[in-house]
């Protein structure tokens, strides 16, 4: 099991630097989680788990170092934090795993409004007023562009419904990546939102009502996700061959 944290190890759509009891929380999650941090950097949680040669998955912190939501999205603004993400960019780079698979506790394309306590996006996409953080989405859109990386898939949470999406960014006709966000599995259902533009998604599924988990199996060959709901019906299956 490897886990990451999200806002409510804290409290709602919070951001690290700005929020007094974000060290509490930290303390928290790691006194029921053991994760192994650099000596030289023993709060970091972002990490890499290889599995062989078929799949690195690299798991993000998205609340530890960020900006605040309200801030206007542009080149200050951050999600990730400088260094997290270059060790996000330099090691897509490098993999020499089959999948690169990133786990990113808020999705990339799905709308995330605040509210008058917190105002702005808390994920990815942002909307009007100017928030958000597509911006630093880009950067890392345009390194697996860039340098051509192929079989990468982000998964991802903290929405309270099930969605998947195939991403043409630079609109060729060749899907670039895949995103699979799955959820709650014990929480209150979510009031469903589709996928922004911003991406040029393909939608394979948008679905709320019911609680459910996502499972992974992966080979050299494929990327295989499916969703089953609490009674153990599979509610969704997708098959990606690898490039």
């Amino acid at each position: 099991m490897y886990v990451v944290w999200d806002d409510h190890e804290v409290r709602n759509n919070f951001a690290g630097p700005f929020d007094a009891q974000m060290p509490a929380g930290r303390q928290a999650l790691r006194e029921y989680w053991p994760i192994a941090s650099p000596a030289d950097d023993p709060n970091r949680l972002y990490r890499t788990v290889r599995y062989g040669a078929d799949l690195e998955l690299f798991i993000l912190d998205t609340r530890q170092y960020r900006s605040r939501n309200a801030d206007q999205d542009g080149p200050s603004k951050t999600m990730l934090g400088s260094a997290q993400l270059s060790w996000l960019l330099d090691g897509l780079s490098a993999s020499t795993a089959t999948w690169k698979v990133i786990a990113t506790p808020v999705p990339l394309s799905i709308p995330k409004g605040g509210g008058p306590s917190v105002p702005g996006y808390d994920g990815w996409a942002g909307g009007p007023g100017g928030t958000g953080f597509e911006r630093e989405r880009q950067v890392i859109v345009d390194a697996i562009l860039g340098h051509k990386i192929k079989n990468v898939v982000f998964i991802a949470g903290d929405v309270h419904w099930v969605q998947a999406n195939a991403y043409d960014p630079n609109q060729d006709g060749v899907i670039d990546f895949h995103e699979f966000v799955a959820g709650p599995l014990s929480a209150r259902p979510g009031r469903l939102t589709p996928a922004s533009e911003g991406l040029y998604p393909t939608r394979l599924i948008n679905e709320e009502g019911y609680y459910n988990f996502g499972l992974v199996r992966i080979t050299k060959a494929s990327f295989e996700l499916t969703v089953v709901d609490d009674a153990g019906k599979t509610r969704f299956f997708h098959r990606h061959t690898a490039r």
